[in-house]
């Protein structure tokens, strides 16, 4: 037996069908339990779904109330558009309070070569991510330079590769580093066997 195509079902349960379809659907009602069961489940589900925005507009649930309800909704036919309910719902209510505060703007932090005695390493802060811009301009040409980031115990921590733009070599560390002293390194190869230059960075 041919059942009814899952737009027809959310449309008849909606009360959006048109009357020249309506007949012929009702028909098929008549004898068809799986598509009675389908259009029940739609049904109970447009009803949470306007239950849940009713009681949004009154007092806006938290985001787990959020996420609860949307599992409560049903367990059948219309699981796509729960899923994608539930997307949205964790991307605009649980995300924001996971990430931290100043993380979504990049800081741009520029490295420049140390001269004669001078020892002073760049400043960045902790709680965002960091943009480097790394001055190659008196450096050996190269087509990829591989850019290490070292902590203060010598351990590697970020292992990068890029290629420089104009005398501007740009590198992005996406998680913010933890307070410390760290070294970038410029090497002139992806084996790391040509040290061109050590930059000092200090997040605090």
């Amino acid at each position: 037996m041919t059942h009814l195509a899952e737009e027809i079902i959310e449309n008849y349960a909606a009360g959006k069908l048109p009357e020249p379809e309506l007949e012929i659907v009702e028909e098929h009602l008549l004898i068809c339990v799986q598509c009675q069961d389908q259009v029940e489940q739609t049904h109970v589900f447009i009803q949470a779904f306007r239950s849940a925005s009713k009681r949004l507009e009154d007092s806006p649930p938290s985001a787990w109330d959020r996420v609860r309800d949307l599992v409560t909704l049903h367990r059948g036919v219309t699981w796509t558009a729960a899923s994608a309910f539930a997307a949205v719902v964790l991307m605009f209510g649980v995300v924001p309070y996971l990430v931290p505060i100043g993380s979504r703007n990049p800081q741009r932090i520029e490295l420049s070569a140390v001269r004669g005695a001078d020892t002073s390493a760049s400043h960045a802060k902790t709680n965002a991510p960091i943009d480097l811009q790394l001055d190659v301009s008196d450096l050996p040409a190269s087509s990829l330079y591989t850019i290490e980031v070292v902590d203060s115990n010598g351990q590697v921590l970020h292992n990068l590769t890029n290629e420089a733009k104009s005398s501007k070599l740009a590198v992005s560390i996406a998680e913010p580093l933890p307070a410390g002293q760290y070294w970038v390194r410029v090497y002139g190869n992806s084996l790391k066997t040509e040290l061109l230059r050590e930059y000092g960075l200090k997040v605090d």
